[in-house]
């Protein structure tokens, strides 16, 4: 499943993978499946809001976000992460990528302690900062899902 729409969606599927794209924007989803049509690849893409995805069912191997959480106010992040444990599985990969603003500071961008809730269910396997052009610090991470107990029950 990827967070937005368009390239990486072909991309992935030009791979072997088996796609669902979501965006909140119609617009952007009509472009996506103009381009995958024209790709000649087959994806799901779907008109949803991350923070619900009220519309996206069942276990993915692979979750990739390009500029998704860090765009939420906290209460969203937790509502998006409580999805991210819903939709993958011990093993699961998790692909993010976001930038940071300055602690106190508004505007787009995450702080470096809202990445501190996926410690609960997810192993970080890699971090590689960047510069969100030439601006802003920026990161990608790879996470992999772990098993974890959730109201007496341990997730397989």
């Amino acid at each position: 499943m990827g967070c937005g729409t368009g390239t990486n969606v072909i991309t992935l599927a030009q791979h072997g993978w088996q796609v669902t794209g979501v965006d909140f924007v119609k617009r952007a989803i009509r472009e996506a499946d103009r381009k995958a049509r024209l790709a000649g690849i087959q994806a799901d893409l779907l008109v949803d809001d991350v923070t619900r995805l009220e519309n996206v069912h069942g276990v993915f191997d692979l979750i990739l976000d390009i500029g998704c959480f860090h765009s939420l106010d906290p209460i969203h992040q937790r509502d998006y992460h409580q999805n991210l444990i819903r939709l993958t599985k011990p093993g699961s990969y998790y692909l993010m990528y976001g930038f940071f603003r300055e602690p106190g500071g508004g505007g787009p961008g995450m702080l470096a302690s809202d990445l501190d809730r996926f410690e609960f269910a997810f192993d970080l396997q890699k971090r590689q900062d960047g510069t969100e052009r030439g601006q802003h610090p920026s990161v990608w991470l790879t996470y992999r899902r772990k098993a974890i107990e959730i109201q007496g029950q341990t997730t397989s």
